[in-house]
Parts: C-alpha cells; structure tokens; sequence
C-alpha cells in the first residue's frame, strides 16, 4: 500500500514538473514574440567618429601649416573630409545590412564609387599636394585608434592646434619669396593678387628654368603644339593671324566630374632686349575673363627667369575658392614640365 501511495505521489510530482516546464516554454516564448527584434544603431558610433575626426582632423592642419605650409591646408582638409563622409556612409551601410534596411545598405556600393572618384578629382586638382592628400585620406585611421584608446586630452590637443593653426595662417599668408639658390634647385614662387571687381584672384609664378631663353621661348610662342608641350591640354591649334595677333585655340582637361574648358584667345608676341614676352586676351569660350602673360629674360648665368601671370574666371559651377587654390598648385607643374622637356631635347644646361 505504501508502494502504490509512493508511486502516485511520484506521478504527480513529474505531471507537475512537466506542466511546469510547460508553463515557462510557453512564457519564454510569449515573451519573445512580445519583444521587438534587436537592431543595430550606427547612431553612437559615428557620434564618437565625428568628435574623434575634428579633433585628428584639427591637429592634422596645424601640423601640415608647420610644416608642408598653408597651400597644404585645402588638399589636407579635402582628403579628410573625403575620408570622414566615407566612413559614415560605411557605418550607416554596414548597419543597413544588419538591420535588413535595403535603403542604407545600398550606400556600402554607393561609398566605394565615392571614394575612388574623390581620390582621382584630388590627385588632379592638386598634383603638387600629393602628400598633403594622402595625409587628409589617412586620418580616419588616427581617429579610429583614437577612439580606441579614449584619449583623454584629443579635445584639449585639438583647441590648441586650432589656435596654433590660426596664428600660423595670419603669419604666413603672404608667403615668403624663395631664395635664388632656391630657385635654382627647382623651387617656384606662385602668390596670388587680388583684381578689382573680380571673384578670382590672379596667380603670378616665377622662377628659373635652365636653359636658353631662345630654347623656351619656341615652346611658349607655339600654341599649335601645347598638346605635346603643355600639361593638361586636350587640344591646341593655330587659327592664324587676326590684325597682327596669331590667333589659338585651347581646350584644357579639367578631371571629372568637371567639363573641359575651351577658349579662344589673341596672342601678341614680344622680343626686345633680350626679353620675351607672350601676352594674350580672350576672344571666346567657357570663360568670362582669361588673360596672361608669358615673361622670359636671360639671366647672366645664360638661364632663364620665367615669370607666368594669367587672370581666369570660368564658366562652371565650382566656388572660385576652390578654383584659385587648385590653379596655385598646378602652377609649379607647368615649371617643373618645362625643365624635364628640355632635357629631353638636350637643351637644358648644367
């Protein structure tokens, strides 16, 4: 009798156990059909980005200011503000894809297309600031390990090389002629003027290229070859002569997503004295204002100085800022090609 009351007993414990278990599966599961799905939020991680951006970002100018010199400045901040979107797009993407939101997941394929084709604008606005480019594109990395490591006076560091930067800029605005021994290694003093009732400023280059002034000046005075001559010419050709003026035609690569630039321009002619002179004026094309001028003079070394002005405002949607800082660092390009044509002629002397 104790056996039978033992085993009841023994039965009635496990239905009640199993009713039991029953009870919490069911609860468990109510529960979760009551809790929404988790979802990833980009939103903080890129909060801490962004504040670790500017503050990289901030310390990057003043130490470029220092040491590469304020023309570095815009290419530095361009490449970093490349860089800072791109990462936010990939945060963004990357979350649209672990949420299942097809509408931010396409910005991963969006972001790459991004990145490579500001890269490419960059390295042909400003071919001269390579460095200063590379160094923009690179601070991400700096912001991310800084967000790694919480550094606790990137604010502070930041604030400071802000003022730092400011007081560099106000300093060295007008920046200081090269040395002769400068320009003779290769160096190129570009500064820009301000023009009266004009929104671009007029670039003036000077130095010294070595070779012969007669040397020079057949590549400066043939328009007809600046294709073969020239850097970023598309096309070139001698229209003839226009009351005494030998009329060119100019069609300049501008990198996409920028159109092409086409001018027709007026050009005089000048040697006296052992100086050359080409000047010319805008006849028509994709600008509103485009004049310059070519000036050699022989040295008593036999090299050249070479001195380019030209004062442009073109015809396309870009800030004029902009514009003039990626004309100033072209300029030391058209130099620098000058004397490597010249050697390859045998014309250049030691």
């Amino acid at each position: 009798m104790n056996e039978a009351k033992l085993s009841t007993d023994i039965g009635l414990n496990t239905a009640q156990n199993a009713e039991a278990t029953l009870n919490s599966d069911a609860g468990l599961e109510s529960g979760s059909e009551s809790q929404p799905k988790l979802k990833i939020d980009p939103g903080q991680l890129i909060m801490h980005f962004h504040k670790s951006m500017l503050g990289i970002t901030l310390i990057g100018l003043g130490l470029v200011a220092l040491q590469l010199g304020t023309v570095s400045l815009l290419p530095f901040a361009l490449g970093s503000l490349l860089v800072w979107i791109n990462m936010t797009l990939l945060a963004k993407g990357l979350g649209g894809v672990l949420n299942g939101e097809k509408s931010l997941a396409f910005l991963l394929l969006f972001k790459f297309a991004f990145l490579l084709g500001g890269v490419y604008v960059l390295a042909q606005l400003f071919p001269q600031q390579t460095i200063a480019v590379i160094l923009g594109c690179s601070t991400w990395i700096l912001a991310l390990f800084a967000m790694n490591s919480k550094i606790s006076v990137l604010s502070q560091a930041s604030q400071a090389s802000l003022i730092c930067l400011l007081s560099l800029c106000s300093a060295q605005w007008v920046e200081a002629k090269p040395s002769e021994a400068d320009m003779l290694a290769g160096e190129v003093h570009v500064r820009t003027i301000k023009v009266k009732d004009s929104s671009m400023p007029k670039v003036v280059a000077e130095g010294i290229i070595k070779t012969a002034p007669e040397s020079l000046w057949a590549v400066v005075a043939d328009c007809a070859n600046f294709k073969k001559t020239m850097e970023n010419i598309k096309l070139s050709k001698h229209l003839g002569f226009v009351k005494g003026l030998k009329r060119c035609e100019l069609v300049v690569d501008l990198p996409f997503p920028l159109s092409d630039l086409r001018s027709v321009v007026d050009v005089k002619l000048q040697i006296k004295d052992g100086k050359y002179i080409r000047s010319w004026t805008l006849v028509e094309g994709d600008y509103n204002k485009n004049a310059g001028e070519w000036y050699l003079e022989a040295r008593a070394d036999g090299y050249t100085f070479l001195r380019y002005s030209v004062h442009v405002e073109p015809k396309i949607s870009v800030p004029n800022y902009f514009l003039g800082m990626a004309q100033k660092s072209k300029v030391p390009g058209i130099f620098k090609n000058f004397t490597k044509l010249m050697k390859k002629r045998g014309l250049l002397l030691p």
